[in-house]
């Protein structure tokens, strides 16, 4: 039963659009209007969505053993009389378009605020941890051991060693890593690039690579990527 939640929520969003849209078109007939009808659209839109998605999730957070018909029931009712109360407010002075910006500046600061506060929550997080895993492990030992095997009970009732954490092991792999990937690449995407600007041929010139091709040995006319070709 929950699956259907979006397509209703869908449906009614459209709805309220279509039907807003209208209406502010048939009373705008002759009369000059602030917004335009898919701006008052627009507002019965938000105006039949948002009260349904509090619903929704009121339901799901404050009372979860509420059943799904109940849930739909009141998600429907909530879209159908904000949908009413925006077709109500629909005339031609009616400024929708402020409305509509006023609730999409609203949603952007709140979707910026909750991505703040869960960069902040990962950073605490971060510091807590590190926090207390330095307190059982001397920052020294860490920075300059050689052994890495984080073998460690984590219950009381597991059967562990004490563990080794010296990151050397980790820096070093991490370094050959970069060594060997720059070892591959920086040779493959210099000859790329000589052949690309010395060497290619006509077909490789013309098109989308003409700008990746500085000069060309055969038939190609000379030009770099700073100035237009003559």
């Amino acid at each position: 039963m929950t699956w259907l939640f979006p397509p209703l929520l869908i449906a009614a969003a459209v709805a309220a659009y279509v039907g807003g849209r209208a209406l502010a078109r048939r009373r705008q007939q002759g009369v000059r209007a602030h917004s335009r009808p898919g701006q008052h659209g627009a507002y019965a839109l938000i105006w039949a969505v948002v009260p349904a998605l509090a619903v929704l999730i009121g339901a799901a957070i404050l009372t979860p053993s509420i059943g799904a018909a109940a849930t739909a029931a009141g998600a429907a009712l909530a879209a159908l009389l904000g949908a009413l109360f925006a077709f109500s407010r629909i005339r031609p002075e009616l400024r929708a378009r402020n409305r509509v910006e006023a609730w999409i500046v609203g949603l952007l600061f709140a979707s910026s605020a909750i991505a703040v506060l869960i960069t902040v929550g990962i950073i605490a997080a971060l510091v807590f941890d590190s926090l207390r895993f330095f307190a059982s492990v001397p920052i020294g030992e860490f920075l300059f051991g050689t052994q890495w095997s984080p073998q460690t009970a984590i219950r009381a009732d597991q059967v562990g060693s004490s563990g080794a954490f010296g990151a050397l092991p980790l820096f070093a792999g991490t370094f050959l890593i970069m060594l060997i990937a720059m070892t591959v690449a920086a040779p493959v995407g210099l000859f790329a690039a000589i052949y690309l600007s010395e060497y290619a041929g006509p077909v490789l010139c013309s098109g989308r690579w003409s700008s990746r091709c500085w000069r060309c040995s055969r038939g190609c006319r000379p030009w770099s990527t700073a100035s237009s070709p003559p």
